[in-house]
């Protein structure tokens, strides 16, 4: 299966490779748009519920490098 992240404040390439996600807080059911701007709205809405769930339960430890390899 395959999902589609958001990661923040990460600046790497990583395009074709594979990394591990966990999940920390359901944000919202899959939604259909009637148009992008919509769709805009609707992100940057999820954005900031992420975003204050991380200020108040910061993430501990650093990303194990090793989670993250390359697609055969």
């Amino acid at each position: 299966r395959t999902i589609e992240t958001f990661l923040f404040d990460f600046d790497q390439e990583v395009y074709g490779q594979t990394a591990s996600t966990a999940f920390c807080k359901f944000v919202r059911s899959e939604k259909k748009f009637p148009d992008i701007d919509a769709l805009k709205q609707q992100i940057t809405e999820d954005r900031i519920i992420v975003q204050n769930y991380f200020r108040q339960e910061p993430v501990t430890g650093n990303p194990d490098p090793a989670m993250i390899t390359r697609n055969p």
